[in-house]
């Protein structure tokens, strides 16, 4: 059982000290820093610092007596509460961001064509944003037929193909637009 309290603490967020220095407090009950930390195997600062940090998230409480500072841990319920309040939390921060998510700002995108058809879209909306005689270059040689293979006639319409310089790569090409679809 006490490997799986340790696993959803930490799937909850609590780092290993944390853990460690909770379910001490937990099976100790009230108890001074000191005892903690003994009990956890950790310095009585680092406890000390975590105990504040447990405390400030609401997971336990203190008290001092004749100088001294108690804690013990809260219910197993606040700590479902605080969760459960930490989630309608996003939820409400979800439905505040949607409005914001990505309005007015420029963020890389990629779309991939791997038809014949989508090819030829893209391609022909490519070259009706592009002005005539402008270069159009390409990872794919237009000699090598690929082209042809999607445009078949309509090719010649849309590109002059530049004459073999011998300087081209074979997964390199260019094209000059012939004229605006």
């Amino acid at each position: 059982m006490l490997p799986q309290i340790k696993k959803t603490l930490g799937e909850l967020g609590f780092k290993e000290n944390e853990i460690k220095v909770y379910l001490s407090l937990t099976e100790l009950g009230e108890a001074a820093a000191v005892n903690i930390a003994k009990k956890a195997g950790l310095a009585r600062t680092t406890a000390i610092s975590i105990l504040t940090k447990l405390e400030k998230l609401g997971y336990l409480t203190t008290h001092k007596y004749r100088g001294k500072i108690f804690y013990w841990i809260e219910s197993p319920q606040v700590l479902a509460g605080v969760f459960e309040n930490k989630a309608k939390l996003a939820e409400n921060l979800n439905g505040f961001l949607a409005g914001l998510y990505r309005e007015g700002g420029n963020f890389p995108f990629a779309k991939i064509y791997d038809t014949k058809a989508g090819v030829k879209k893209f391609t022909e909306s490519m070259v009706l944003k592009t002005k005539k005689k402008s270069i159009f270059y390409t990872i794919d040689a237009p000699r090598e037929g690929n082209y042809r293979k999607v445009f078949s006639e309509d090719l010649e319409r849309f590109f002059t193909l530049p004459k073999n310089s011998g300087r081209s790569s074979p997964n390199f090409g260019a094209a000059r637009i012939n004229a605006r679809h």
